[in-house]
Parts: structure tokens; sequence; C-alpha cells
């Protein structure tokens, strides 16, 4: 009966075989994550919420660097997406900075360029390692949501097998 801000889930098609990770509960954000595959395909993929309602702090941070530390020993291609509720587009905003230094020391990139936000704000974020090839669609105005979808083609193929070389 009231208005929920908030929620994580990971949905994806049947074909795909999804293992969720063990991740601590973060008293910051909520966020859900799996490692996501099937032939030709695998990925960690991690969905992230920051309450809007509350002040970005120094803890969110840590927490967030620590989420990043503990997936970073997965070899697989990295997605990241969710509402981190902070305001990308706004050179100014030092959480931006921040957030934008985080991923920098992680190899990572953010994707997303244009208002996610009925108020003309990126909020909503797609970040991947800064070595996959990820194309982010045309963002659409918000319909149903006071967020507009976002669509990523990520290129998530394993590594080809290498043959041995024999001397």
């Amino acid at each position: 009966l009231s208005t929920n801000h908030g929620g994580v889930c990971l949905m994806y098609d049947a074909s795909l075989h999804a293992r969720p990770l063990q991740l601590p509960n973060f008293s910051t954000f909520e966020v859900v994550a799996a490692y996501v595959h099937r032939s030709g395909f695998n990925a960690v993929v991690v969905v992230l919420y920051r309450p809007g309602s509350r002040s970005v702090t120094n803890a969110f941070f840590d927490d967030f660097n620590d989420l990043l530390e503990r997936i970073a020993t997965y070899s697989a291609p990295l997605m990241i997406a969710g509402d981190f509720n902070i305001h990308m587009d706004d050179e100014n905003d030092a959480d931006a900075g921040k957030l934008s230094d985080i991923l920098a020391n992680h190899s990572l990139l953010q994707h997303v360029q244009s208002s996610t936000h009925r108020h003309g704000h990126i909020l909503d974020l797609i970040i991947t390692r800064d070595n996959l090839h990820t194309q982010t669609l045309p963002v659409d105005p918000p319909l149903l949501s006071d967020h507009s979808l976002i669509v990523a083609d990520c290129d998530c193929r394993p590594p080809s097998a290498v043959p041995p070389i024999f001397r």
C-alpha cells in the first residue's frame, strides 16, 4: 500500500544458467550478483540500487569499493547495472567525481551518456571493464517509471581456446 522505491532483481533468459554470487549485506545499497553462462557466453552480472532518499556518504564509496574488490577475482566479463542515484551528468558533482575515480582505479567504464531520469539526470548506469566492447543503445524517455529503460550490447564471449604449440 505504500510506494517502494527500491529492490533489485536479475532476470535472465531460460537458455542461460545463473549461479548466485555470495556477497555480504551492504548497508548503503542493495545488490544481487550472479555468474551467468551458456555455450559461447559468460559474464558476472551485478545489479545495484542505492536509495536516492539517502545522501551519498563515504560509507557508500567504501562499500562499493569492497564490492568491486570481491568481484575483481572473476576472470569473466563484468557487467554492473543499476540505479546509483548519483548525478553522473554533473561535472561539478563531487560524488560523481568520486565514483568516476573508483571506476578508473578498477579499470571500469561507465557507458550511459544521456539522461535516464525524467528530471534530466544520468542516475542509472551500465558499467563494464574497460576492455569489454559495449554499445549502449539510445535511451528513450521514461514511460511507466520516472527512470528510462537502458539497453546495452556487450560482447561476453569467452576467450577462444588457443591450441597448444608443440616444438
